[in-house]
């Protein structure tokens, strides 16, 4: 699932760049800047660690959202 678009369909979510939704019935909640994600106010950086197959290990600071 891309926490960008809400997509089920497989791409990298790093390089999704919509701005609405899957079904356009939603603004995205995340975007994309210079290979991250952050939340669209630019408050949080959203981690995608989890993902993958270590998970996320890090420690989370009030600026890091996982996904």
């Amino acid at each position: 699932l891309c926490v960008v678009c809400l997509s089920r369909h497989p791409h990298h979510i790093v390089n999704c760049m919509e701005d609405l939704t899957w079904n356009k019935k939603h603004h995205t909640f995340a975007i994309h800047i210079a290979k991250s994600l952050y939340t669209c106010d630019h408050s949080h950086r959203v981690c995608t660690k989890w993902q993958r197959e270590g998970g996320c290990q890090e420690q989370h600071s009030v600026l890091h959202l996982c996904s």
